[in-house]
């Protein structure tokens, strides 16, 4: 696959962005995928490899600079870094009571918690120790 995107990269060297335009297929036995090149200067790279688990779809922006295609892509990635503690605690029967803290054990501060309560969101931010309160509903009891 890099080998082929390679070649593709150099073949342009000598063409005006203009001419580049279009949508290209990149066939081998182990994948079926496809580049696309937008007049708006964005692209659609559609990775389809062999396993469904393998697919990609990225996107981003494009440049002809000195006669090299260059792709900037959009990347996001997320992943479960925080977890909602719910603290029982006897001495608080009236409220409830939420830990924030990161995958290190680690408080979070002025975080933004959003509670629903009776079809109403009360929404409080952590305080230094990544403590919120909530006024418990009559639902909840």
């Amino acid at each position: 696959m890099k080998t082929f995107f390679f070649t593709f990269i150099v073949c342009l060297l000598n063409l005006p962005s203009t001419e580049i335009i279009g949508k290209y297929q990149i066939e081998s036995e182990d994948s079926f995928d496809t580049l696309e090149l937008r007049k708006d200067n964005t692209y659609e790279y559609k990775v389809r490899g062999k396993s469904f688990n393998s697919w990609m779809d990225i996107t981003g922006s494009w440049i002809l600079k000195d006669g090299v295609l260059i792709l900037n892509h959009n990347y996001q990635y997320e992943e479960e870094t925080i977890k909602y503690i719910l603290k029982k605690e006897p001495a608080s029967k009236g409220h409830n009571t939420f830990g924030v803290i990161d995958l290190y054990e680690n408080p979070i501060p002025e975080f933004e918690v959003k509670y629903l309560c009776n079809n109403n969101v009360i929404i409080k931010k952590t305080n230094k120790k990544g403590i919120v309160k909530f006024k418990k509903c009559d639902l909840l009891k």
